[in-house]
């Protein structure tokens, strides 16, 4: 089935509601668990941006990492994000 939060609604809600990215370290406990061939843990980066196309926020990219990023890393991650959002909508 199909995910969907409201705006301001959980922690991918508040990211759309205010159109602004954010870090999160600690993951909320529970929040989210990876799952692979090698087993399964909890990430310790939460890296959610939003998707923002003409002042509007379409959607909001969610990241579950390991470590941390550096500047550098969310600076591409916030270009990757402008690039959906210029390709997609």
């Amino acid at each position: 089935g199909e995910l969907s939060y409201e705006f301001g609604e959980g922690l991918s809600g508040q990211v759309a509601k205010t159109g602004i990215g954010k870090v999160f370290h600690p993951v909320p406990n529970g929040y989210i668990q990876v799952f692979s061939g090698l087993g399964e843990s909890s990430p310790n980066y939460l890296v959610l941006l939003p998707i923002i196309h003409d002042t509007e926020v379409n959607g909001v990219l969610e990241l579950a990492l390991f470590s941390a990023l550096s500047d550098i890393d969310y600076k591409n991650l916030e270009k990757i994000a402008a690039y959906i959002s210029a390709n997609m909508f």
